[in-house]
């Protein structure tokens, strides 16, 4: 009998060792990289495709001509350059941390696919919100992105910096800094429940439309919605929100802004609420 534990007893310490090998192996050398990454490339069915593979999962891991493709999505995802550094002993207590992401030279194309004759049945919102596991984004450094829609220029961006986390208990952002030729757009909010949709947000934007120069700003909380309307327009936000709405526009007279709002007139429009003031400026003026 002691010699059938002794041999037991050795063959659980040699699987041990094994699989601590391997796990080093894993984090921790280049060949490691690789093999995870041949994995998830085989798993996607030959949707991803990596260039070449550089330094380990433990960080820095870095990637070049990172292609996705999915005829069925209608997506191509052309990316020059991926560097991610990882939290990897976050994983076993179910968190993904990326502690740095930078990302370079995104040619992002898009295909109209025409809808499928039946439709899936949709996805509850509260379920689409709610991750799979926490996910933890120190900071993301986003460069130089193209977006086209059938051939025809859609989007581009100078750079986007954000930091975010997504967890069951909500969704954080804590910076979104978007540069483009067109302007501007820093952001930071959070989701707090998935349930009744409560949150708050800060937004700052200058952003040019045509020949048209738009600056504004927004700070809006969100306790559970309630109805308000102005002179000119109606909203609905939710049972408790609070949400404080003032529009000013100056324009040439040439310009409608918006169905109510007349031409080159100025006009307001204001969100009644109960509970806290949050409240958005906006204003636009011809961009020279």
């Amino acid at each position: 009998m002691r010699k059938w534990l002794k041999r037991i007893g050795i063959a659980v310490l040699v699987l041990v060792f094994l699989g601590t090998a391997f796990s080093l192996w894993l984090q921790y050398t280049q060949s490691g990289a690789r093999f995870a990454l041949a994995r998830v490339q085989g798993a996607m069915e030959g949707k991803l495709a990596i260039t070449d593979v550089g330094g380990t999962l433990s960080g820095p891991l870095t990637l070049t001509g990172v292609r996705y493709r999915d005829p069925k999505t209608g997506v191509d995802a052309k990316i020059g350059t991926v560097k991610v550094q990882f939290a990897i002993s976050k994983l076993l207590g179910r968190v993904l941390q990326f502690e740095n992401v930078d990302i370079d030279n995104v040619d992002i194309a898009l295909t109209t696919i025409p809808p499928p004759a039946v439709p899936p049945p949709p996805t509850p919102l509260q379920q689409m919100l709610t991750p799979p596991l926490s996910i933890i984004l120190d900071r993301m450094q986003l460069g130089h992105t193209r977006i086209t829609l059938d051939t025809t220029p859609l989007f581009a961006l100078d750079s986007l910096e954000l930091s975010a986390s997504w967890t069951n208990a909500g969704l954080a952002v804590r910076q979104f800094a978007l540069r483009t030729p067109d302007g501007r757009v820093d952001l930071n909010g959070a989701l707090t429940s998935y349930t009744d949709y409560s949150g708050k947000a800060k937004a700052d934007l200058d952003w040019k439309v045509s020949q048209y120069r738009v600056a504004g700003s927004l700070d809006f909380t969100n306790d559970v919605g309630v109805v308000g309307q102005g002179e000119h327009c109606v909203g609905t936000i939710g049972a408790d929100a609070a949400l404080d709405l003032a529009i000013d526009v100056q324009a040439p007279a040439e310009l409608d802004i918006a169905p109510d709002f007349g031409s080159g007139r100025n006009q307001g429009c204001r969100f009644a609420v109960a509970g806290a003031v949050a409240g958005l400026a906006l204003a636009t003026a011809e961009h020279r």
